[in-house]
């Protein structure tokens, strides 16, 4: 996995995940994030796809507006996660739009094992949101970014420190799908230190244990609306 920040404002990265055959990329500009991703799918027991991403430690959430994704297969996705690794078998907690399948809600709960998806139908422009509260995960969807509607939740045994990001799919590896995001905000307090995987944001507590400071709401881009 090769991690880059290029073209992307602090403190997101990028990095390809899994075994894509078109290397994945993102920019940003005046409130929009664009991404292109490949990869087979972000589904079953491994993922493959572009990920934009931040560090989190604990209760932590992501909220975007995909407002355009290319329908390089039904089943492209674009939208939120929470991972908890950059290994393709990871655990994660993801809602996705897709080009013509709806609104999804997926999880994988175990390394290694078989996603599951709850899935109504919808199209982008749509806002999407992964809460994660304990070992809790709630995805929800929203037509205005006001009145959320759940899609579900799900209990992981995820470790506290966790990637969280949006994340594209072409569901056709070897093209890339073009998606669209604004309105990208995170609730999150700060990861600490990880070795060899991404910025340090976090800081040592007593004892040299870390301890993340309270949530604080993180709007990256533009305000949005909550609900």
């Amino acid at each position: 996995i090769e991690l880059t920040s290029l073209d992307l404002p602090a403190p997101w990265q990028q990095a390809d995940v899994g075994a894509v055959t078109a290397a994945g990329s993102a920019t940003y500009s005046t409130g929009t994030f664009s991404v292109s991703g490949s990869g087979n799918d972000i589904s079953g027991t491994a993922d493959q796809f572009h990920y934009v991403y931040d560090q989190a430690a604990g209760d932590c959430e992501i909220v975007t507006r995909v407002t355009g994704v290319n329908n390089t297969h039904s089943w492209a996705k674009a939208g939120v996660m929470i991972r908890e690794s950059l290994n393709e078998n990871s655990t994660n907690a993801s809602v996705f739009v897709t080009p013509a399948q709806g609104v999804s809600f997926q999880r994988r709960n175990s390394t290694g094992g078989t996603s599951a998806s709850t899935t109504l139908a919808g199209s982008a422009p749509y806002w999407v949101k992964i809460k994660r509260v304990g070992n809790t995960f709630t995805g929800s969807r929203s037509v205005n970014g006001i009145t959320w509607e759940t899609l579900g939740s799900t209990t992981i045994a995820m470790s506290a420190n966790v990637w969280i990001g949006l994340a594209v799919t072409s569901h056709n590896n070897g093209t890339l799908c073009a998606a669209t995001f604004d309105n990208v905000s995170t609730v999150l307090p700060t990861a600490p230190p990880t070795a060899g995987h991404g910025p340090h944001l976090g800081g040592a507590a007593d004892g040299g244990q870390p301890s993340p400071p309270p949530p604080a709401h993180r709007p990256f881009l533009l305000p949005q609306a909550t609900g």
